[in-house]
Order: structure tokens, then sequence, then C-alpha cells
């Protein structure tokens, strides 16, 4: 990890700030992060404003995962239909990432597919790095995509106002899409 200057978290507060005041985003984000880079002047530029970060870094900042578990608990809160214990959720999701980070994809797909709408963002990534990379039969690759991409469209309608659900569906949708025919599209 590396602490901002001044400057730069300057910067990354006003991007927060206009995040906040868009209204495009319920709440503050459960994970952000703002990339810069210096122009000719030495001034910080914004080069990516990242809101779906599959590993989350939790080891990198003291709390990070009490947040994360607190969001859970949140969410819960307000769908109790997703559960009722956030810990065990919040260590079951975070177990699945690592099955992700390991390249056991199948296995982070099986383990977030198993929690619903919560286990969504790494359940659709890792199905969809699994069918690009790891199936050659172009039926079960698209077969693949497609279930993933009505997983996502539920976990979609289940939390409408986590970021990440809509940046996955988008992305295992536009996967599908290279598998078809234009005019099936």
């Amino acid at each position: 990890p590396r602490t901002p200057q001044p400057a730069e978290q300057a910067v990354g507060e006003r991007v927060m700030a206009v995040l906040a005041a868009s209204g495009r985003v319920a709440g503050p984000p459960l994970y952000a992060r703002v990339d810069l880079l210096r122009d000719a002047h030495g001034a910080p530029f914004i080069l990516e404003l990242e809101l779906a970060e599959p590993s989350l870094f939790l080891g990198f900042a003291a709390g990070a995962a009490e947040r994360f578990a607190e969001h859970i608990a949140a969410l819960l809160k307000k769908n109790p239909k997703l559960g009722k214990d956030a810990a065990t959720l919040s260590a079951a999701l975070q177990e699945a990432w690592r099955a992700y980070h390991r390249g056991d994809f199948q296995r982070a797909w099986e383990s977030g597919a198993a929690l619903g709408a919560l286990g969504a963002s790494v359940a659709v990534k890792a199905a969809g790095i699994h069918a690009t990379y790891l199936i050659d039969d172009a039926k079960a690759k698209a077969a693949r995509f497609l279930e993933a991409a009505e997983f996502a469209a539920e976990a979609m309608q289940a939390l409408p106002g986590e970021a990440n659900g809509h940046y996955r569906y988008a992305f295992v949708l536009g996967r599908y899409s290279q598998c078809i025919s234009i005019a099936k599209a």
C-alpha cells in the first residue's frame, strides 16, 4: 500500500464527492479506488475510478475486513431474504474470492453462486474467466455465459443499488454476445 500525497488525497476526495452527488450509487460504495497519474506539471489527474474490485484488498487496510462485514450486515438488514449471519456470509464470500485468486474459477463460481446475490460479483467474474479461457466447446462456452448473465440479472434485482452487479451483468452479456451471431443478438 501507498499513502497518498495531500494533493492526491484531495483529488480522490473530490472524485468521491462528485460520485456521491451524482445519485448513481446508493450510499457510500463498499469499495472505491481512485487511480491517479501526474501531468507534465506534476499535478495529479484521474486515470481510473474503480468501483468493482474483485480482491477488495482486505489485508491492506486496518479494519477493512470488519468494514466489509458491516456492509454485508447492512445489506442483510435491508434485504432479509439474503440471509441472517453476516459474519458467516462475509467469510464465505471472502473464501469465494480466494478461490478466484487461486485460479480455481469453477470453485469460485460455485461458492459465489451459493451465496446468491451477495456472491454474484465473484461468481459472474469467475464464470466469465472460466468460459473465456478454459471452455473450448463453443456451445458450452455460450451456455456458461448465458447462465452467468441470468444469475447476474437476478442479483441486480435483489440488490439494485450495488454497482458491481450492473458491471458484472454488462461484462458477461458482452462475452455472451461474442459467442452468438449478429442475427441472434
